[in-house]
């Protein structure tokens, strides 16, 4: 495999850690606003649980949960809002299902969350369309990502000013009870 191009250390420690992460994703997940600083977020288990439910599935709520990690918001806050976008098959970024208007399934973006929540220490968001269309494969997955996303009635899903700050995050790390969780409460289809 060849290596890319990388300019600067950050860049190359960045390249590095995805790539060579043992557990297949990242145990620190960096979010930091102004730059669009975000983080690539897969499900490759996705197929194996539609297979371990053994038949057709009726998604009724997927719950994203992503918690900073513990001592990283002194003495800064972590940021107030994150959003969760996926490519299209232009490598374009667009709204999942569950965060846009043209989705009947979609309750719109601030519905599908991503708000920091002091009381809970953590960020949800509501991805149950987008989890049912990857089951399914009505969407494929070119990528999705979360990142900053500006605490209004319209969120932007672009690298922008307006939002500054950073949030360290517990990613994958089966040893913590910190780690980003996908709560998926399902229905199965008999026929």
């Amino acid at each position: 495999m060849p290596q890319p191009k990388l300019s600067t250390p950050y860049a190359r420690l960045l390249f590095k850690r995805i790539r060579y992460s043992p557990a297949g994703g990242s145990k620190t997940v960096y979010l930091q606003g102004l730059g669009g600083l975000r983080s690539k977020i897969s499900f490759p288990y996705l197929k194996q649980f539609a297979k371990n439910v053994g038949g057709d599935v009726i998604i009724n709520r997927a719950e994203l949960t992503l918690r900073p990690q513990p001592g990283s918001t002194i003495p800064f806050a972590p940021l107030p809002r994150l959003a969760m976008y996926r490519y299209d098959i232009a490598k374009q970024r667009v709204f999942i299902q569950d965060a846009t208007n043209t989705d009947p399934r979609s309750f719109g973006s601030n519905a599908a969350g991503g708000f920091f929540i002091a009381q809970d220490q953590q960020y949800h968001f509501l991805i149950t369309a987008y989890i049912q269309d990857l089951l399914r494969g009505a969407t494929p997955d070119y990528g999705s990502f979360i990142g900053p996303a500006i605490p209004t009635s319209t969120t932007s899903i672009f690298p922008t000013a307006q939002n500054d700050g950073r949030t360290v995050a517990v990613g994958f790390d089966k040893t913590s009870p910190y780690s980003i969780k996908l709560n998926i409460f399902y229905t199965k289809v008999s026929k």
